[in-house]
């Protein structure tokens, strides 16, 4: 052997022997290398493609909530529309956010009943059942006049998984534009819808035990009731001329109407059941006792009530001056509007689907609302700062002033957005 490594022969050969391992070598690392980059490409590439294939699936799911939003908005912006005119005339008085939030609603509802449910979420790419999207966690977040759209857009290449979060936006919020509002002509209620009775009718009967029950009977220039007289109205039509002085009425009225052409002064007023009470002057009174029920009272101007309004139900009253009392204890499916400035000093009691109108400032004390949201007071100013209470002088024309039935700006289309979230 040491020959062998001795010999010149011997030395080429070893050196043969070590180039071919070192290449060998260098052949292997090389290989090894490449085969790495070649995973890692393949992982990159999988990646990207995953990644492209997710912002596919937000893309397609973004432009169909886009298509199904624009083909409803119309037809269900015209409906609430519709149902707010109706809601006026039944002395429902919402604001335009209501009807915007209820536009939103309708449409999600329909989103979620009509379209998704039937909406391809899972879609096959290049006809390769590995690489695809879903689209997942679908779900519509609660925000004042915004319809938004949150969603999970997942994409495989093969065994490569990506999820991108989606969201859709549309702005309802300038839907209903106070400029395209037709104009109201009056108040949502009047102080002339009850008819004057004329001066045909024949002359009641006065003194004492003055029951005017299925009378139809008149009194000319200005009358005085005294606390014997019984005064007592049922089935009765009865005008005065003048003035009306009465002290406290201790019976109920019912099914009459009472056309006061003056003012009307006096102590308690008791029950009134489908009462027409027309009063051309103003009202002085203690208070109103009992439940007024299927009234309408009319003041062309000023009343004072010292004490409490009982229970106004299913009734209006149109006072066209100011308005001072202590305590509205009640009201339900009723409207009150006040043509000058109100004070209300002790507070009121709200019921459901009730409406107070002060065209002017109004002081008011404690406001008790059990009405659900259902229950608004509009006035120009107030001290007030309950939620109940809105003021400002657009938000009492568009609610008090007949309502003004707004309408669309014929150019409307909610703006949409979309948002992408990578962190997923």
């Amino acid at each position: 052997m040491k020959r062998i490594i001795n010999n010149d022969r011997g030395y080429a050969l070893v050196l043969v022997l070590i180039i071919s391992i070192v290449f060998t070598l260098v052949f292997l690392l090389f290989l090894a290398i490449s085969s790495n980059t070649t995973k890692q490409n393949n992982v990159v590439e999988s990646t990207f493609q995953s990644q492209s294939i997710a912002e596919m699936g937000a893309s397609y799911f973004q432009h169909a909530m886009t298509n199904e939003i624009v083909a409803r908005q119309n037809r269900i912006i015209q409906e609430v529309l519709t149902q707010r005119e109706q809601d006026i005339k039944n002395r429902i008085i919402n604001t335009d956010e209501y009807y915007i939030n209820s536009v939103i609603g309708d449409i999600e509802l329909e989103l979620k009943k009509k379209v998704i449910p039937f909406l391809n979420t899972n879609i096959t790419i290049h006809s390769n059942s590995q690489n695809h999207f879903e689209i997942d966690s679908i779900n519509f977040p609660s925000e004042d006049k915004m319809l938004i759209i949150n969603f999970i857009s997942v994409g495989y290449d093969e065994a490569k998984r990506t999820e991108i979060g989606g969201t859709v936006t549309a702005d309802f919020s300038d839907m209903i534009d106070p400029t395209f509002n037709n104009k109201p002509e009056e108040t949502i209620i009047t102080g002339n819808t009850i008819a004057d009775p004329g001066t045909n009718l024949d002359i009641c009967s006065t003194g004492t035990r003055a029951d005017l029950s299925n009378k139809h009977c008149q009194i000319n220039g200005d009358i005085s009731y005294h606390q014997n007289d019984e005064l007592r109205f049922s089935n009765s039509t009865y005008r005065v001329s003048g003035s009306l002085n009465v002290p406290n009425m201790n019976f109920p009225s019912s099914n009459s109407t009472l056309y006061i052409v003056g003012s009307l002064n006096g102590q308690n007023l008791n029950t009134m059941t489908d009462v027409k009470l027309h009063i051309g002057g103003s009202l002085y009174v203690s208070q109103f006792n009992g439940r007024i029920v299927d009234t309408v009272i009319e003041v062309a101007g000023s009343t004072t009530l010292h004490g409490n309004l009982d229970n106004l139900n299913n009734s209006t009253m149109y006072i066209g001056g100011s308005f001072t009392m202590a305590t509205i204890n009640q009201i339900t499916n009723s409207t009150i509007y006040v043509g000058g400035a109100a004070q209300i000093y002790q507070g009121v009691n709200l019921g459901r689907n009730a409406t107070i109108c002060v065209n002017g400032d109004l002081s008011i004390g404690n406001i008790n609302d059990n009405s659900g949201g259902t229950s608004k007071i509009y006035a120009r100013t107030s001290n007030s700062r309950h939620q109940a209470v809105i003021t400002g002088n657009a938000e009492f024309e568009a609610a008090c002033l007949g309502g003004g039935s707004p309408t669309v700006n014929p150019d409307f289309s909610p703006p949409i957005e979309y948002e992408y979230d990578y962190s997923y």
